[in-house]
C-alpha cells in the first residue's frame, strides 16, 4: 500500500495536519498494514471518498469465499469496484493503489 505522486503529497499534507507532527509519516510506516488501512481510509473520507472490503461467497461452494473492494465518490456519484481479491490485505493494497490513480489523475 504506497501512494505515489499528488497522492502521497496530500495524504502526507492530511496526516501532518491531522497529528500536529511533522515526522508523523515515520510513525505511519512503522504501523501494521491493517492500522494503516484505517488511517488510509480517514484520508480517503477527508477527501470525499468512501473505501470498502467486502466478503463475497463464491458461488456453489461452503465456507469458500474472495475480497471485493468498492470506492465511491461523494462529489461525482461514481463507484468503481473490483472482483477476485484472494485475502482481505490484497483487496486493501488493490483499493489503495487504485485510489491513488483517481487522485493522481484529478
Amino acid at each position: 500500500m504506497r501512494l505515489t505522486g499528488e497522492a502521497k503529497e496530500e495524504f502526507y499534507k492530511w496526516l501532518n495536519h491531522k497529528s500536529g507532527l511533522s515526522q508523523y509519516k515515520y510513525t505511519f510506516s512503522g504501523l501494521s498494514p491493517s492500522m494503516q488501512w484505517g488511517v488510509y481510509q480517514d484520508w480517503a473520507d477527508s477527501i470525499g471518498y468512501l473505501v470498502e472490503i467486502l466478503v463475497v461467497p463464491i458461488e456453489n461452494t461452503l465456507y469458500r469465499f474472495e475480497f471485493d473492494f468498492t470506492i465511491y465518490n461523494q462529489n461525482e456519484q461514481i463507484e468503481i469496484s473490483e472482483l477476485g481479491c484472494k485475502t482481505r490485505q490484497e483487496a486493501r493494497n488493490a483499493a489503495i493503489e487504485k485510489l491513488n490513480e483517481i487522485v493522481n489523475e484529478k
